[in-house]
């Protein structure tokens, strides 16, 4: 069960990877400032729109890996009673 915690949640970051980026881009295009949470904007600074999500993918990536090990662990385990 733990591993599809971890699979669901990295799917979650893919998400939002991907409304980040287009939510940055359209702050771009607006061509005004707005007030973004201080972890986002200094990825943004130091890397720009691909920098602050891919953050978010390197965390799914992660969460994927580690979910999918989990469930091939659990499927090794012969079942407890």
């Amino acid at each position: 069960m733990q591993g599809l915690k971890s699979i669901f949640f990295g799917v979650v970051c893919f998400i939002a990877a991907t409304g980040i980026y287009f939510y940055l881009q359209s702050i771009e295009n607006s061509g005004t400032s707005t007030r973004v949470h201080w972890m986002l904007a200094l990825l943004y600074n130091w890397g720009g729109k691909p920098a602050a999500a891919g953050f978010f993918v390197l965390v799914g990536v992660v969460s994927l890996i580690v979910g999918v090990y989990q469930l091939m662990q659990a499927r090794r385990r012969p079942a407890q009673s």
